[in-house]
């Protein structure tokens, strides 16, 4: 869907996602992903982070947490 589209969930994965971008650049890991679609009742989007846990040397869980400090907070993420 391109980037000028007015549905806001559309608008928030891309928001999401150029915030992830720029979080993954500063940990110096590879920057290509998308965005899926969680289990129904888990959310609007889902970055897994069992792919970074080699290069990062930490589990998944933890990889997560850090991502979630990092990140900065957009209005509507919880």
């Amino acid at each position: 869907m391109p980037e000028h589209s007015h549905d806001p969930i559309e608008k928030l994965r891309t928001e999401v996602k150029k915030n992830l971008i720029s979080v993954l650049k500063d940990l110096k890991v590879d920057t290509t992903f998308e965005l899926e679609v969680p289990p129904a009742g888990m959310g609007d989007f889902a970055f897994p982070c069992f792919n970074l846990a080699p290069s990062l040397k930490k589990s998944p869980n933890d990889i997560a947490a850090d991502l979630k400090e990092r990140l900065p907070e957009l209005q509507g993420v919880t």
